[in-house]
This record gives C-alpha cells, sequence and structure tokens, in this order.
C-alpha cells in the first residue's frame, strides 16, 4: 500500500525530455531542465550543461510536438494568447471592483493551472464558452454574441459582467452569460510580448519570466493578463509543454500563412498549410506540392530564417527533387531530397534594413515529378533588444 501511495508522487517528479532547437534548427534531446536567469540549464547524455538566452536558444518543446486541444471552454486575446477555463461569476459590485482604475470591469477567468485571472476587455478577442457550438467569424466592425438559441447580435460590447451587454444600433441589449455560446470582439490583433509557454491543459501564455525553483516553474504572467504582486501556482516540468523565449524572436513559418504560389508544370496542387493549433510553438508544417514556386513576404525585422525541408514519409520511394530557397536578391541554396537523404536545413541571416521575400522552389529530380512532395517547417527569427 505505501508503494502504491509513493507511485504518484514519484510520477509527478519524473522529469519528462523536452528538445532544445537552436537559431540553426539544431536538436537535441535534454531531461532535467532548469529555467534560470537569463538562461536554462539541463541535463544531456549525463553531463549537466547550462546555455544563456541570447538568441542562440529559440525554444524548448516536447519531443511529439503535438498541442493538447482546448476543451470546453476557453478564451483567446488579441495578442494570440490562449487561457483554457471558465468564467468566475460575479455580483455586480464585486465586478465593479475588478477595474476601479480604468472603468473596464474586463473579466475574470478561473484556470486550471494558473488560478483566476483578470482580463480587460479590450485585450479580448474571443470567448469560447461551448466548444460545441460554431463560433462567429471576425468581424472588423462589430463585436459578435453567438446565442444559445442561435442568434447572433452584433455591435458593440459593452461589458461581460455580470451580464453581457451589447449595443446594437444604439439600442441596449442584454444576456444572462448562460444564454451565450462564444463572443467574437473586433479589437484588432495586437504583437506578442514575452516569451511564449504551451501548457499541458491547451493554453498558450506571453510571460515576462520564467523561473525554476524549490516547488517547481513559476511564470510571471505579461502584461495585460499579469501583474507584479500576482502570485501563480507553480508547474511541474510535465504541464510545461514548449516555450519560444522572447531573446530567440521566434515566429512560425506556418504564422505567416499560405504563400503565394505559381504551378511549374500541370501535376503542382496548391500549397497546404496546417493547423498552428495543433503543434507545439505552432510551427506547423506546410506542403507543397512541385515543382511549385511558393512565396511568403518577411517581416521588415526578420533577422535570420531558419527552415526544414524534408521530403513527405510516404513519398520517399518515388520522390526526388531539387529544394531552392532565396530571400529577395540573396543567394539562392539549393539542396536535393531523396529517399537516402530525405531532409535539408536552409539557415539564411538577413542584414540589418535588408528585407525580401522569402521564396522556396521546389524542381522535379532525377524521378521526374512523381511524389515531389515536400513538407516545410520552421522559423522566421526576429530582431530583439537582446538579439
Amino acid at each position: 500500500m505505501a508503494a502504491l501511495a509513493l507511485a504518484p508522487c514519484v510520477l509527478a517528479q519524473a522529469s519528462p525530455d523536452r528538445v532544445v532547437i537552436d537559431s540553426e534548427l539544431g536538436r537535441q534531446v535534454v531531461n532535467e531542465v532548469r529555467f534560470e536567469p537569463g538562461r536554462i540549464s539541463f541535463e544531456r547524455g549525463g553531463e549537466r550543461a547550462s546555455v544563456p538566452l541570447d538568441g542562440s536558444v529559440v525554444a524548448l518543446v516536447e519531443p511529439g510536438g503535438h498541442a493538447p486541444r482546448p476543451r470546453d471552454s476557453w478564451i483567446e486575446l488579441a495578442d494570440g494568447q490562449r487561457f483554457v477555463g471558465m468564467p468566475v461569476y460575479q455580483s455586480t459590485s464585486e465586478a465593479a471592483e475588478s477595474g476601479p482604475e480604468t472603468g473596464d470591469m474586463g473579466l475574470k477567468w478561473s484556470t486550471p493551472l494558473l488560478g483566476t485571472l483578470h482580463v480587460p476587455l479590450d485585450a479580448l478577442r474571443r470567448v469560447v464558452l461551448d466548444e460545441n457550438a460554431p463560433q462567429a467569424e471576425y468581424d472588423d466592425l462589430n463585436d459578435v454574441l453567438v446565442l444559445t438559441n442561435g442568434d447572433r447580435p452584433r455591435g458593440l460590447l459593452e461589458r461581460v459582467w455580470p451580464n453581457v451587454v451589447i449595443d446594437v444600433d444604439g439600442q441596449t441589449r442584454a444576456f444572462d452569460l448562460t444564454s451565450v455560446s462564444s463572443i467574437t470582439l473586433a479589437n484588432p490583433k495586437a504583437r506578442s510580448t514575452g516569451s511564449r509557454v504551451w501548457l499541458s491543459d491547451g493554453s498558450v501564455v506571453a510571460v515576462d519570466r520564467i523561473e525554476t525553483g524549490s516547488d517547481g516553474v513559476t511564470l510571471d504572467l505579461a502584461p495585460p493578463v499579469g501583474s507584479e504582486d500576482q502570485l501563480l501556482a507553480s508547474l511541474t516540468m510535465n504541464e510545461v509543454l514548449a516555450v519560444a523565449f522572447e531573446s530567440g524572436g521566434v515566429r512560425p513559418l506556418a504564422d505567416l500563412g499560405a504563400p503565394k504560389w505559381e504551378a511549374i508544370s500541370g501535376w503542382t496542387l496548391p500549397p497546404v498549410v496546417g493547423d498552428p493549433n495543433r503543434t507545439l510553438l505552432g510551427s506547423a508544417e506546410v506542403e507543397l506540392i512541385g515543382p511549385v514556386s511558393a512565396s511568403w513576404a518577411l517581416p521588415s525585422d526578420a533577422r535570420r530564417v531558419a527552415i526544414r525541408a524534408r521530403l513527405r514519409d510516404d513519398c520517399r520511394v518515388w520522390g526526388d527533387c531539387q529544394v531552392t530557397v532565396r530571400v529577395g536578391e540573396g543567394e539562392a541554396i539549393s539542396h536535393r531530397l531523396y529517399g537516402d537523404r530525405p531532409q535539408a536545413t536552409f539557415t539564411i541571416d538577413l542584414p540589418a534594413g535588408v528585407s525580401g521575400d522569402l521564396e522556396v522552389l521546389v524542381e522535379e529530380g532525377l524521378g521526374g515529378t512523381i511524389q515531389d512532395r515536400v513538407m516545410l517547417d520552421g522559423f522566421i527569427l526576429m530582431a530583439t533588444e537582446s538579439g
């Protein structure tokens, strides 16, 4: 019985494997990870190592790379954060006390891993209260409620507590929160700040600091959600699935959206972009079905392109193609992909002030165009204050 009682404790303390990714897409499996001020340390092959967060390490990720799907209810912020949980029901007086300085009652949201959070209304992009109900598309001009009866009133959302109030064509309409399936707000997208952390409950949160202490991993949530005096429960490394470090300036290739593309032969089909929400770090793969030319407009502050190209797993018998990567008028880098060498990595540094489109060209190799299906993933690394 004593052994059985200890088992859950031992499992909770087991250190899971993680993969450290550097700025050239080098990957190494490590364990016993610790987050320290300005650096991370870990064990590799029985040896302890420590590396600074100076831009040379861009991310840490669970080896499988699969992001858990959020369930039941969650909120999405304008900067892409997601918090799984449920609303905290408040009285009118309690709601008024939540935002006395700005007058924004905002939203109090209870999470399984981070406790109760306060989110300003202007930071929200979507509130999902029933995952099985349809959600409204984003509208640049109107906030949209989806009610449990299927109605979709549009207008200006005034508050969500203690009930949901929306101005529709100059008329105020109020709804009990239990009659609302989701809310889609017209708040514009906001720039991501801090390091980004993927949690085991499906949450994706921005943090100003992540540090390992005696009780586990602690997070300082970035504004507008976090505050200096906010005390959060410590997490285990089993609950921290991935971290994209702010010092690395990580932006996944898939985050640039679907590429512009041009068919080189009649066999070509449109590129297929995977779902970033189902992939840790948001680094979903983009499938290019060659022969094809595909291009993405790069952000003006991009400092490095680091992408990986590989033949799709089921295309390594007959697949044989030439993959060429170039940014703007810069030098082109080419690698041949075929069964014995199905993968290649491309790293291109961009001088300050130099911009241009990222172009990837897939051309037929020795076997013609059959099975020339190339999967791309990787990161655009952005300039940061430290890097």
